[in-house]
């Protein structure tokens, strides 16, 4: 006589159901991680974002989705610091940049996402241009390579620097 509905067949069916999840997850995982792969975010995650305030050259704070707001720390670069000399003018042409643009996308560095401060570090692109490199361009930043993150465009940076430097553009025509 055939047992139906005992210990050991609802030992199977809880096997399978949980074998069928995994699987599930398994598929789930496969297909987001070749969606990023093919999407260009291996390392980055792009989100559109609304300025709300320009703290410096390189510091923005933004609006987070739902409320309350998110400082952003521009990786890669520095810019002046108050009371330095281009600190206003850095500050200015950053605001410049992102008021023009409207809203920005943001590239948090996964690598670290965050510096000793709090702040979410990663790249600010406003109509597809790169504010740091921007600035870097027009001598109002100076390269920090500071590993993970300032590692990434280094090569970029350094040449919009160089490029900086022998134009004698910002803080590098002051010497």
């Amino acid at each position: 006589m055939k047992k139906t509905g005992g210990f050991l067949s609802k030992q199977r069916a809880l096997k399978k159901f949980f074998v069928s999840i995994a699987v599930v997850f398994a598929l789930t995982a496969v297909f987001s991680l070749s969606a990023g792969i093919w999407a260009g975010e291996n390392n980055v995650s792009a989100r559109k974002l609304s300025v709300t305030w320009v703290i410096d050259g390189d510091t923005i704070e933004v609006a987070k989705s739902g409320r309350g707001k998110e400082r952003i720390r521009y990786a890669g670069i520095d810019t002046p610091e108050m009371e330095e000399p281009f600190y206003k003018e850095a500050r200015l042409r950053n605001k410049e940049l992102l008021d023009k643009a409207g809203l920005v996308t943001f590239e948090v560095c996964r690598d670290e996402p965050f510096d000793k401060y709090g702040r979410t570090l990663g790249w600010v692109y406003a109509d597809g241009v790169d504010v740091s490199e921007a600035l870097l361009k027009e001598g109002l930043a100076r390269i920090f390579a500071k590993p993970p993150c300032g590692k990434k465009k280094y090569a970029s940076y350094k040449a919009a620097e160089k490029t900086a430097k022998e134009q004698r553009l910002g803080m590098w025509g002051a010497r």
